[in-house]
C-alpha cells in the first residue's frame, strides 16, 4: 500500500513538472524541434547523382534525399512521388520512399538531410 501511495505521488510529480515545462507557451509545430515536412509540398525533384536527389518544398526549404539504389536509369521526365506513411524529418527516413520513372520503380530513401540556407554575400 505504502509503495502504491508513492508510485502515485511520484506519477504526479512527474506530470506537474511536464505541464511546467510547457507552461508559457504550448508547443507547437513551429517550435517541434525536429525538421519535419508533408511528402505531398514537394514541388520539384532534381538529381544530385546517381543515389542522391535534391527536394524543393519552398524557396527557402531544401532537402537531399540518399537512396539505397542508383537512380541512374531514372526518367526525369516523368513524374516522381515522395511516399512517406506520416511526415517526413530529416534523421528519420522510416517508410520513406521514392517512387517513379517507367516502368514503376521504388527506390527506399535512406537518409534526408536539409540544405543549409545560402548566406548572404558579404556576411
Amino acid at each position: 500500500m505504502k509503495s502504491a501511495l508513492l508510485f502515485a505521488a511520484a506519477a504526479v510529480a512527474l506530470g506537474a513538472c511536464a505541464n511546467s515545462g510547457m507552461a508559457g507557451g504550448a508547443q507547437t509545430a513551429s517550435s517541434d524541434p525536429r525538421d519535419c515536412f508533408q511528402s505531398a509540398l514537394v514541388n520539384s525533384f532534381d538529381p544530385i547523382d546517381e543515389t542522391h536527389v535534391r527536394i524543393s518544398i519552398n524557396a527557402r526549404r531544401n532537402y537531399i534525399l540518399t537512396t539505397a539504389a542508383s537512380m541512374r536509369t531514372t526518367d526525369w521526365t516523368r513524374p516522381l512521388v515522395l511516399d512517406a506513411p506520416n511526415q517526413v524529418c530529416v534523421g528519420d527516413v522510416h517508410g520513406v520512399r521514392l517512387i517513379g520513372s517507367e516502368p514503376r520503380r521504388f527506390f527506399v530513401v535512406t537518409n534526408v538531410s536539409r540544405v543549409p540556407d545560402a548566406q548572404p554575400a558579404g556576411s
